[in-house]
């Protein structure tokens, strides 16, 4: 029997660990992993190496399949984005994407343009996984939390897998060190989580319709959170 393949989309290295309980689960069923890093510098590319090296998956950089993309304005190259999809995307069975959720303009970038595709690679599953949330109280992050930015969108589901929280706090201190300061500032809220024994989540698409492009922003909650890097108004008008 053919194993299915997965495809995680990590837009930064260091994403895909944000998904590493929903890779889990799938591999304990036989599932091949590949990561896909939109955006890497050279130092960030070799963490991304030894990341998923250590987690026996195979990886794909943007640019070697010829797609250039830039860290914080693939809004501005969302057409290029979708044909990288496009070009890859019949060969997973499992597609894992960031969910839309008002934390950063890339996260949000790659998860409109998977709910875009979902219904035109109807033969992939889409799983949609959250990173840090940016809640309407305050604009404060809320890791791997309940994403109300879009619940209109997306049903919220748990996972029966729990967290391997030594694997993933020596991913991110030890092989992604370019990042420690994000990494200290997620630190509590990620341990508050496993202490208190949380199931990680993940999301569905809602509707089995195609979404416009308006339907989908229309769809939004509040503010984003990375409205103070990239306002939302230009985001918004990148995608249309």
């Amino acid at each position: 029997m053919n194993k299915s393949k997965v495809l995680i989309i990590s837009p930064h290295p260091d994403d895909e660990l944000f998904a590493l309980p929903h890779a889990r689960q799938l591999e304990s069923i036989g599932s091949l992993i590949t990561v896909l890093f939109i955006t890497a510098t050279p130092k960030r590319s070799r963490e991304a190496i030894r990341s998923c090296n250590t987690l026996g998956w195979d990886y794909l950089f943007a640019n070697d399949l010829g797609f250039v993309f830039h860290d914080g304005y693939m809004h501005k190259e969302f057409i290029n984005l979708k044909l990288l999809f496009e070009s890859i995307f019949n060969d997973y069975d499992h597609i894992l994407s960031p969910v839309i959720e008002g934390g950063h303009q890339d996260h949000d970038t790659v998860g409109v343009a998977c709910l875009r595709l979902s219904n035109k690679f109807k033969d992939s599953n889409f799983i949609f996984y959250p990173l840090y949330t940016a809640t309407k109280f305050l604009g404060f992050f809320s890791v791997m939390s309940a994403n109300k930015y879009s619940l209109d969108l997306f049903n919220m589901r748990y996972l029966q897998s729990k967290q391997k929280p030594i694997l993933t706090l020596y991913l991110m201190f030890v092989v992604y060190k370019s990042q420690l300061r994000s990494w200290i500032f997620l630190l509590l809220p990620f341990i508050y989580r496993i202490i208190s024994n949380q199931k990680p989540i993940f999301f569905t698409k809602k509707y089995t319709k195609d979404l416009t492009q308006a339907e989908i922003i229309n769809s939004l909650s509040s503010s984003p959170f990375y409205k103070i890097r990239c306002s939302q108004s230009s985001w918004i008008k990148s995608l249309s």
